[in-house]
């Protein structure tokens, strides 16, 4: 942590020919660099630089780096899945995108259903728009879900479940 970001790149050097002033983009330095990037400006070498995705926040993109670690170091080893034991196996990702820049959670759902595995996603309710008593299908954040939900479709998960936020309702939702 500490050793990525994003941002717009506000000057370039003589030497740097693959970015120009006014690019969107996100660095991830290595752990052998001498210090980190927890600034609102910096320079770095363009070895570590990366266009920035259109469709990906700057949270989202500035996450990329320490989502593939845990997702390459933890997730994968521990659940003993490749690219060749993944196929149409059931998987769960819990809690995996309490946001659209959970990058863990979504990197995960990627990688896992290019493998062939059966992705499941699960998140919070949120809630907020049907304790206002307003039509959920209508209200901002229900058309923020609608969008989130096909962005899960698009990465690869085949279902997603939303966890009631009343705990009493988990069992009976277990249950189904």
């Amino acid at each position: 942590m500490g050793r990525e970001c994003s941002g717009v790149v506000l000057e370039v050097g003589s030497q740097v020919r693959s970015y120009a002033a006014g690019d969107r983009v996100w660095v991830c330095l290595p752990l052998s660099a001498p210090i980190g990037i927890m600034s609102e400006f910096t320079v770095v070498s363009e070895n570590y630089i990366g266009q920035k995705p259109r469709n990906i926040s700057f949270e989202g993109a500035a996450t990329l780096p320490y989502a593939a670690i845990v997702v390459w170091r933890q997730i994968i080893p521990q659940s003993e899945l490749g690219p060749h034991s993944s196929k149409s196996k059931r998987v769960l990702i819990h809690l995996g995108s309490t946001s659209k820049n959970d990058g863990v959670g979504l990197l995960a759902t990627q990688v896992l259903s290019r493998w062939g595995a059966r992705i499941t996603i699960s998140t919070a309710e949120t809630g907020s728009d049907l304790e206002n008593g307003e039509d959920e299908e209508l209200s901002g954040s229900g058309v923020a879900q609608m969008t989130f939900l096909h962005t899960l479709k698009s990465l690869g998960a085949e279902t997603h479940l939303i966890l009631p936020n009343d705990t009493q309702l988990l069992p009976d939702l277990a249950q189904r």
